[in-house]
């Protein structure tokens, strides 16, 4: 709105009496009105042209710094009017930073003030947090505002990929929304006594066959990997290195494929084992092949006690040895133990034979006196037995028995393992 014009009395009086040009006022205030917007036309084009009209500089270029540095972690600039050493940043002020460089990883700004180089933060989950690299970039604009301690980056970059973020975390359920979660496969490993297994993936392809003792990686607890063998080697359990299944070592073969996890700071426990041949890590059944035997003995006329000395195999299982009629098995357990022997009718002589574990009388005998039984008829004892590794068991006694050295004896030795 116009400015409404004042007059003295004598004025008044004057323009009554026509003493004065009341063209001139008018003319004067029109002159005034273009000087005013020639003015503003001169500035106008002056900002548009690139000329610095004298406000400009002082006010617009203030909040701008740029990189006075060749780094990519410690920059530096300067602020317009140019800060002194003994000026010093204030909450609330706030720059548009133009970095020369990308940055490779926690950065800081120094404006030449008394604070000296800050550290440059981001707002990460609701915290401050350290600049990752790549957040300040070469080809865009930072802008940050100091909150009393560090820089905050108001525009730092919303991250458009996982492997950009080294720690990303969820805030609720993971919905995969109909896709895949894979396992990422590693270099291959070289089998050694602390497998060194890398963070490059959590699949890895085991070469060698040195025996492993534990594995010497920390992905941090709750980490899951998984092992694919190349050959055979020893995994040796332990309690607290490296837990496997049943307790006992497991030998590889070529396909085998294990899992772990990390279930505290460097220990691993396996939590499944597939063998390439179908079969279990520990078997569900016996082996009553390995851990088993049936011998035979020809006619025998034993006139002192002594071991019976089944002479003649009709099976040893690979967990047996056999000398002299003494059994000795190679795995722990129960055992069936079953003997026979036929008499003969011409004996007039009574007959004693019992079973002995480790040369020490134990339950099962057969006994007779003279021929009072049926001819070729016999007796025959079952019992079953614990045993450990390397127990012996053989038949003792005396007396005068029937038999052939075949599988068609009228009396035999056998035992097989029942469990353990």
């Amino acid at each position: 709105m116009a400015e409404a014009p004042t007059y003295s009395l004598a004025q008044v009086i004057a323009l009554a009496k026509g003493t004065t040009n009341w063209f001139e006022y008018a003319k004067s205030g029109a002159q005034h009105g273009k000087n005013n917007q020639d003015d503003i036309s001169t500035l106008q084009s002056a900002a548009f042209s690139g000329a610095t009209p004298g406000w400009q500089a002082a006010i617009d270029l203030r909040w701008y710094v740029a990189d006075t540095s060749s780094s990519t972690t410690t920059y530096t600039g300067v602020t317009k009017p140019s800060a002194t050493g003994s000026d010093s940043l204030f909450a609330g002020y706030f720059i548009i930073f133009k970095p020369a460089n990308n940055n490779t990883g926690a950065s800081t700004l120094n404006v030449a003030s008394s604070d000296g180089a800050v550290d440059i933060k981001k707002i990460s989950s609701g915290a401050k947090a350290a600049l990752a690299a790549g957040d300040l970039d070469s080809d865009t604009y930072a802008e940050l505002i100091f909150d009393g301690t560090d820089w905050i980056m108001l525009n730092a970059p919303v991250t458009a990929d996982l492997v950009a973020d080294t720690s990303p975390q969820l805030g609720g359920d993971l919905d995969c929304n109909g896709a895949q979660i894979q396992w990422s496969q590693g270099a291959d490993v070289a089998s050694a006594t602390a497998l060194a297994v890398l963070t490059d993936g959590n699949y890895f392809d085991v070469t060698g066959t040195t025996t492993i003792t534990s594995i010497n990686t920390t992905g941090g607890v709750g980490t899951l990997i998984k092992l694919h063998f190349d050959g055979a080697l020893t995994l040796t359990h332990d309690a607290t290195d490296l837990i496997l299944p049943g307790g006992a070592n497991i030998t590889t073969a070529a396909g085998d494929e294990a899992e772990f996890i990390e279930y505290a700071t460097g220990d691993y426990r396996c939590t499944n084992y597939s063998k390439a041949s179908g079969e279990g890590v520990i078997a569900g059944g016996i082996d009553c092949d390995a851990d088993s035997w049936q011998r035979t003995s020809a006619t025998t006329d034993q006139d002192s006690n002594a071991v019976v000395d089944f002479a003649t195999s009709v099976h040893l299982g690979s967990n047996v040895t056999e000398s002299g009629g003494v059994i000795t098995v190679g795995t722990a357990g129960w055992y069936l133990v079953h003997f026979k022997f036929a008499n003969m009718s011409a004996s007039t002589q009574n007959f004693n034979m019992y079973l002995r574990k480790n040369s020490s009388r134990v339950l099962g005998t057969v006994y007779w006196q003279t021929n009072s039984e049926i001819p070729y008829l016999g007796s025959e004892a079952t019992v079953i037995i614990e045993c450990s590794a390397n127990d012996t068991l053989d038949i003792y006694g005396d007396g005068y028995f029937y038999g052939e050295a075949n599988n068609e004896s009228h009396t035999w030795f056998t035992g097989v393992r029942l469990g353990a």
